[in-house]
């Protein structure tokens, strides 16, 4: 989360927030918002981990792990995208063809 949030900070200088929603929300209340939904999205995980997998040792066994990993997964996808966009002034979607160049 807080790299993600430092790399998007950073990114911005050199280029515009891919993602619509989050764009307008940086638009209309700064940067900073995007470290607070960051925040809300890390305790809305944790709440769903105390919560669902309190209940079952054998749930919290088979689905925390595929959690964590997509989580990870995410997060590392999207610092490396926005290195990317800081260090070569392109972004990981566009060499994908999900964003044109």
């Amino acid at each position: 989360m807080l790299g993600d949030f430092i790399t998007t900070a950073k990114a911005l200088n050199y280029g515009v927030e891919a993602n619509g929603f989050m764009a307008l929300v940086m638009a209309e209340f700064g940067v900073w918002a995007l470290f607070a939904l960051k925040l809300v999205f890390v305790l809305t995980v944790h709440w769903i981990y105390k919560g669902a997998f309190s209940s079952s040792e054998k749930q919290k066994t088979d689905l925390w792990p595929m959690m964590k990993g997509l989580i990870t997964f995410v997060g590392v996808f999207l610092v490396i995208n926005n290195l990317l966009v800081i260090w070569g002034s392109f972004s990981l979607l566009q060499l994908l063809g999900i964003v044109p160049l």
